[in-house]
C-alpha cells in the first residue's frame, strides 16, 4: 500500500520495437475502447483492460485483492467498498453502510488532501478472502487494528482490537503476507512531537491484543508503507529514507537505515515480492520539492543498496519478481494510466504504459491476486480490472 501513491509528469521511453495494443473492454459502456501499451522489450502484453466508475464508492485510494473473488477497497472517507466479482463491472462493487475502517478527521476537504498527500498512513492488508486487516488509530488514541473474517459481510462483520502494544499510539503501516503473519508499525509521540516507530508482530491478528507483540525494533523517522517479503526480512518506507531488518520476527529486531537512497523527501510506499527484489515510491504529491524522479529499486535490501528504477509510479503492485504493474498518472504523457513490467529491474525501455482507458481514471491504488489478475482504484470510484497472461 498502499497508500501517499501519486505522481506526475516525468521521463519518456526509448521504444525498440514496435507498439503493441491492448484490446480494453470498457466496463459499464460504450463497448471495446483500445488502449495502446508501448513494447520497448518486444514482448506483447496480454493482461486486457476493463474499467467503469462506481460513483457512490467516492475517491478510492487503496485496494487489496487476495484472489479474484475478492477485492476490498478504502475511499478517502474511510469508508469500504468490496465486490466478490471484480471483473462484473462497476456494478459488482458495494459500498458497506455504517462503516468507517479509518477515523479521518476534519473537513472533506481535509480528508482528500490528507489521502492526496499520504494515503497509506493506516494500510489494508487481506491475506485471505477470509480475513483482511487495517491498521488504524483507536479513540483515545491507542493502537489498534480493524479486521473481518467475512469481508463481503455487514459492517457488524468487522471488529477492533484495542490498546495493542500498550501505547498511546497507532498503527501507521501494516503487512499481513498471510493470516498467520502480520506486521505493524507503531507510531508513538513523546510531549516535544518527536516520533518513534515501534515494531509490532502477530501471529493472531484477530487478536486480543496481546497476540500482537513488540519485536523490539524501532525507527526514528515516521513509517509510510511496510513490505515483508519473508519470516526475516522487513523492508519500510519512511519520511527520511529506506529502512530494513533481517530479523523480522525478533525477539530484538534492528532496523538498519539505507543512506544511499538519493532521496530528499519522503518515500511513501514500497513493494517486495522477494527478498531479491523490492520497488520503493518517493513523495511527489504534497512535498513538490521533495527531490522528484523515479522510483527506488533494490535487488539487495538489506545491505542498503538502492538506485533509480526505470519507471515512477504512484502506487505498485508486484506478485512475482518477474511482473509489477503500477498506477502511472501522467508520469510519462498525459494520458498514460499504467506502467507495468516482466522485468521490473531492467531500464526504462523494459517498461510500458496502458494509455487512453475511458474517462482516463486518475488511479491512485492497485493489487494483484496474481501475475494475471490485477485491480486499480482511483478518484470519482473509477475502477481498472486487468485480466489475462502477464
Amino acid at each position: 500500500m498502499t497508500r501517499r501513491k501519486h505522481r506526475f509528469g516525468r521521463h519518456g521511453l526509448t521504444a525498440i520495437a514496435a507498439a503493441a495494443v491492448i484490446a480494453v473492454a470498457i466496463a459499464g459502456g460504450g463497448g471495446a475502447h483500445a488502449a495502446t501499451a508501448d513494447s520497448g522489450s518486444g514482448q506483447s502484453p496480454s493482461l486486457q483492460w476493463s474499467s467503469g466508475r462506481a460513483r457512490a464508492a467516492g475517491d478510492l485510494i487503496e485496494v487489496a485483492c487476495p484472489a479474484r473473488t475478492l477485492c476490498v477497497a478504502l475511499n478517502n472517507a474511510g469508508g469500504v467498498v468490496v465486490s466478490a466479482k471484480p471483473a462484473g463491472g462497476a456494478s459488482s462493487w458495494k459500498v458497506i453502510r455504517g462503516l468507517r475502517a479509518l477515523q479521518l478527521g476534519g473537513t472533506r476537504k481535509q480528508q482528500s488532501d490528507a489521502a492526496e498527500i499520504d494515503t497509506m498512513a493506516f494500510d489494508l492488508s487481506c491475506p485471505s478472502v477470509h480475513l483482511c486487516v487495517v491498521g488504524r488509530p483507536g479513540s483515545p488514541p491507542t493502537a489498534s487494528v480493524l479486521y473481518t473474517t467475512d469481508p463481503t459481510g455487514e459492517a457488524s462483520a468487522w471488529h477492533e482490537v484495542k490498546n495493542i502494544g500498550g501505547n498511546a499510539g497507532r498503527i501507521a503501516s501494516l503487512t499481513c503476507p498471510s493470516v498467520r503473519r502480520c506486521y505493524a508499525l507503531e507510531n508513538v509521540s513523546d510531549s516535544h512531537g518527536n516520533i518513534t516507530a515501534t515494531a509490532l508482530a502477530s501471529t493472531r491478528p484477530a487478536g486480543p491484543a496481546s497476540a500482537w507483540r513488540k519485536t523490539g525494533g524501532t525507527l526514528a523517522d515516521y513509517p509510510e508503507g511496510i513490505a515483508c517479503p519473508s519470516r526475516s526480512l522487513c523492508v519500510v518506507a519512511t519520511g527520511g529514507g529506506m529502512y530494513a531488518t533481517a530479523n523480522a520476527a525478533g525477539p530484538v529486531s534492528p532496523y538498519k537505515f539505507a543512506n544511499d537512497t538519493n532521496q530528499q523527501g519522503q518515500i511513501d510506499a514500497v513493494a517486495c515480492p522477494s527478498t531479491r527484489l523490492c520497488i520503493a515510491q518517493p513523495d511527489m504529491a504534497g512535498c513538490t520539492p521533495c527531490g522528484a524522479g523515479n522510483d527506488l529499486i533494490s535487488t539487495d535490501p538489506v545491505t542498503g543498496t538502492w538506485r533509480q528504477a526505470g519507471v515512477a509510479t504512484g502506487d505498485i503492485a508486484c506478485p512475482t519478481s518477474e511482473f509489477c504493474v503500477g498506477t502511472a498518472a501522467g508520469t510519462r504523457h498525459a494520458s498514460d494510466e499504467l506502467a507495468f513490467s516482466t522485468d521490473p529491474a531492467g531500464p526504462a525501455h523494459a517498461w510500458h504504459y496502458v494509455s487512453r482507458l475511458r474517462g482516463n481514471p486518475r488511479l491512485r491504488g492497485i493489487a494483484c491476486a496474481s501475475a494475471s489478475f490485477c485491480v486499480a482504484v482511483g478518484d470519482g470510484g473509477a475502477i481498472a480490472v486487468g485480466s489475462g497472461r502477464a
